[in-house]
């Protein structure tokens, strides 16, 4: 059985800090909400180093199958803008040196971010190159998910979608579910969140962090589902759902604290 080729320079990057560090922002537009079954049609990749833009790449892929309606509706990619581009199989060759860090063969190799990429962008690609045979992984490679650091440092917004987090943030985002638009403004986020505190100046401990807060924010949501969760400040128990976010428990109707006890 071949060995894959695996991305392992997690160590070398570790005690840079955030700014010195290159950061790949990394977003894709797919055919479904499954990372094992849906196939991509949009890459989008966004390079930021030491607070600049350095450069942004994007390209359209066919998935090879019928991109549903659903799907379309949402990304704006349907089969006849993809009928002409390339297939996974023949583009991953062409990305595998952004994952690699052979783009900017004189800086040190990425740090891979984006939104929710944890549990669907990394995962999804990874089914794609086993699905095209690809000789290589992206499993193992150094990333931080910013959507783990908004769900538990800012749990107490009413939405915690990227379009409404970069309005917050005063970031551009004026073409949503664009892999590319979508790429660089997670980026930018990445820096508004570093400077906001939620993530420390340490790349190894802003990795560790963004970690910790999946975690948490799992283990917080098993316990009380989006009901309730803990105020960050105070510790104190509040309600999570849109209508009464953050109300303190020991405030609420007791209709309401009834109807809660039924959920949690």
């Amino acid at each position: 059985m071949e060995t894959l080729k695996r991305i392992n320079h997690e160590a070398q990057l570790r005690e840079l800090s955030l700014t010195n560090a290159l950061i790949m922002s990394f977003d894709l537009e797919t055919t479904g909400v499954n990372p094992q079954e849906a196939r991509i049609v949009q890459v989008g990749v966004s390079y930021f180093y030491q607070g600049r833009a350095l450069q942004r790449n994007q390209s359209l892929v066919n998935p090879q199958v019928p991109i549903p309606e659903g799907a379309a509706a949402i990304h704006g990619i349907t089969d006849e803008r993809v009928r002409d581009a390339e297939p996974f199989s023949v583009l991953m060759e062409r990305l595998k040196p952004h994952f690699f860090g052979e783009v900017f063969p004189d800086l040190p190799p990425p740090l891979i971010t984006g939104y929710n990429i944890a549990s669907y962008d990394l995962p999804l690609f990874e089914a794609e190159l086993r699905r095209a045979g690809a000789d290589w992984s992206v499993q193992g490679a150094p990333f931080i998910d910013l959507f783990s650091v908004v769900k538990w440092h800012l749990r107490h917004l009413p939405s915690r979608k990227l379009v409404d987090l970069c309005e917050r943030f005063r970031i551009q985002l004026s073409n949503a579910h664009d892999a590319l638009a979508d790429a660089h403004a997670s980026g930018q986020l990445m820096g508004a969140l570093l400077n906001a505190g939620y993530l420390p100046a340490s790349l190894g401990e802003a990795i560790d962090h963004a970690r910790e807060c999946e975690r948490r924010a799992e283990e917080e949501y098993q316990t009380f589902k989006h009901w309730l969760y803990r105020d960050r400040q105070t510790n104190e128990l509040v309600l999570g759902t849109r209508k009464h976010m953050g109300m303190p428990l020991k405030a609420a109707d007791p209709g309401l604290l009834r109807f809660l006890l039924n959920k949690v």
